[in-house]
């Protein structure tokens, strides 16, 4: 009875997890002041791009999508972010990736991807037609794309692989 009553309070915490394909995921918008949502940001990204960029984040929302529970193997995970910069900052986050072109080559296309659940800041159909799409290396530490705004807006998803 006491290991049932453990099991069932620790699927009670965890609020955004089910099952797909068998394998456990977990949907976790980060929480936080404005403050904390940067700091959760620069430790996705590369030393030299933090050093180099976040000074320019003005604010920041990040989704985590984690596949499986790390117990048999490792976890994949998926991050979908929003970053807020001044717009004359933005072609500092230009300036160091490569362009992609229609078609990256670990074969997700920079388009406006379902995110896992639903997010009001995530990118949206006519945002997506005006953003220039670059590689999430050498800013992040996973793959993956990031859309970047004359605005001041930049979407970015990154995968571990």
């Amino acid at each position: 009875i006491a290991a049932a009553i453990v099991v069932l309070a620790a699927t009670a915490c965890n609020g955004g997890s089910r099952q797909v394909g068998g394998v456990p995921r977990t949907v976790t918008e980060l929480p936080g002041t404005r403050a904390e949502r940067i700091h959760a940001l620069s430790r996705r990204m590369t030393p030299s791009a933090r050093e180099r960029l976040i000074g320019t984040v003005t604010d920041a929302n990040i989704l985590v999508e984690q596949l499986g529970d790390g117990n048999l193997g490792p976890s994949d995970f998926q991050t979908y972010g929003r970053v807020r910069v001044l717009p004359t900052d933005v072609v500092r986050w230009g300036s160091g990736p490569s362009k992609l072109s229609a078609a990256p080559p670990w074969g997700d296309a920079p388009q406006p991807a379902a995110a896992p659940q639903p997010i009001d800041w995530w990118i949206k159909q006519p945002a997506h037609e005006s953003l220039a799409f670059y590689e999430a290396q050498p800013i992040f530490t996973d793959d993956g794309w990031i859309g970047v705004s004359p605005q001041g807006i930049i979407y970015f998803r990154t995968m571990t692989r």
